[in-house]
């Protein structure tokens, strides 16, 4: 039997950081063994969610980021569907049954509660996992992991509402669904002693494991729509899987990847990282930033156009606006950073703050723009050698850099920072420079 991993997400819901990180190192494990990523909703114990339609957030995730399953509930292996937990829960009584019948399971209270309320509460139903030895088990790169035999000596199957519990159920699926490796949360390791003993009662041949070093931290961005904010934020898929490589695998610094492809290639279980590692919104912006600059003209246009579609019209065609966004296209790290540039760009009356106007109207300032202007206006409709002519006029003023330049970038751009002021001025072109300087000029 070929290979196969599986990837759940608990309601369907957009993923958020750890299952994005646990998602992507099972994509690679599996894709490098050529077998079958598989993607199922463990959504057993989430009644509100039995009628998902076929648009299931985090499986659309998975699609954009390049995480393609191979089946799913929108592209289903029969031997093995349903893939979504609440259309399985006559299978799973099945065992529950199996598993009364072999004398293995008891009732009682769940262990937390007050006295009040466990007697108020339905019993819920324990399998008994303290009949096997095992003290540890090999994982994927061969390294002893130990089992806490003591934690997992019992374990609920059957919740006191009547429901399967979201560990029986995995465990369950994962043997029917022939999923041949099975991906753990460092602080899910006794959960491995509840498969041991549910694969052994039955006598399931047992799953191969293989133990990640992902913890809950990064708290602050880790329970929300991580990968969708990513997305609508502006950040490529190829961007994120590349960082993601350099963030959980041992991956050379000097070695760029750019695709999903070349990542798999190059992966090995062995350069899995042993510590969990924090992810960056910074570092990801470098990465992001670099695969910006690495698009073509078109795959640009049709990245950034979504972000500045609401500070255009229908003056502004392709051309306009590529040469315009081109022009900042090495100073951003996202998407959506397009906007802070072009949208005070693109003002018609710019809105300068009092300080800016202040520094514009200085005796200084308004020195350095009229002397730009008769600089422009002096010259041909193409503005050739414009940097070597701004640079000799600083010099003939005696005004630093700084105090050169602000005002300027400040008129023509309408904002303190973006690309170099004489790409700025051959975007304009001669009138629209003018144009610009002409109300601030002495």
């Amino acid at each position: 039997m070929s290979a196969r991993i599986r990837f759940s997400s608990k309601e369907g819901k957009h993923l958020n950081l750890f299952e994005v990180r646990r998602a992507f190192i099972s994509y690679l494990v599996i894709k490098k063994m050529r077998g079958s990523f598989v993607f199922r909703v463990d959504n057993v114990n989430c009644k509100e969610n039995k009628n998902l339609t076929n648009k299931i957030e985090a499986l659309s995730d998975l699609n954009w980021l390049g995480l393609i399953p191979d089946e799913s509930n929108l592209n289903p292996d029969p031997r093995y569907a349903p893939y979504m937990q609440n259309e399985r829960l006559d299978i799973y009584q099945r065992y529950i049954d199996a598993l009364i019948k072999m004398g293995v399971t008891y009732k009682k209270a769940l262990s937390h509660g007050n006295e009040l309320s466990k007697r108020a509460m339905q019993p819920a139903l324990y399998l008994t996992a303290n009949n096997f030895s095992d003290d540890y088990i090999l994982d994927l790169k061969q390294e002893k992991v130990l089992l806490n035999k003591q934690n997992v000596s019992e374990f609920v199957i059957v919740n006191p509402n009547g429901l399967p519990s979201d560990d029986f159920a995995e465990i369950i699926d994962d043997y029917l669904m022939g999923i041949t490796h099975v991906i753990i949360d460092k602080n899910r390791i006794d959960s491995i002693a509840c498969y041991l003993a549910v694969y052994r009662y039955f006598n399931w041949k047992i799953p191969s494991f293989l133990i990640l070093p992902f913890q809950k931290s990064n708290k602050e961005i880790g329970d929300y729509d991580f990968l969708h904010s990513l997305q609508n934020e502006g950040y490529l898929p190829d961007a994120i899987c590349h960082y993601l490589y350099e963030l959980d695998v041992d991956c050379p610094c000097d070695k760029k990847h750019s695709k999903i492809k070349e990542l798999i290639e190059d992966f090995h279980i062995d350069k899995l990282h042993d510590n969990h590692r924090l992810f960056d919104i910074e570092a990801l912006r470098r990465v992001n930033a670099q695969h910006i600059k690495k698009t073509t003209p078109t795959e640009f246009l049709a990245f950034i156009r979504p972000f500045i579609n609401g500070y255009v019209n229908e003056e502004h065609n392709d051309d306009y606006l590529l040469k315009l966004a081109t022009i900042h296209k090495s100073q951003i790290t996202f998407g959506n950073q397009i906007k802070e540039f072009l949208s005070p760009f693109l003002l018609e009356k710019p809105s300068f703050s009092p300080s800016e106007m202040q520094l514009i109207n200085s005796p200084q300032s308004i020195a350095v723009i009229s002397s730009m202007y008769s600089l422009i206006l002096e010259k041909e409709s193409a503005i050739d050698n414009i940097l070597q002519e701004m640079s000799a006029l600083q010099s003939s003023l005696g005004v630093r850099g700084k105090d050169f330049y602000m005002p300027l970038r400040l008129l023509l751009s309408r904002t303190k920072h973006g690309p170099e002021l004489d790409s700025i001025i051959k975007f304009l072109g001669k009138d629209e420079v003018l144009k610009r300087l002409c109300q601030y000029k002495d």
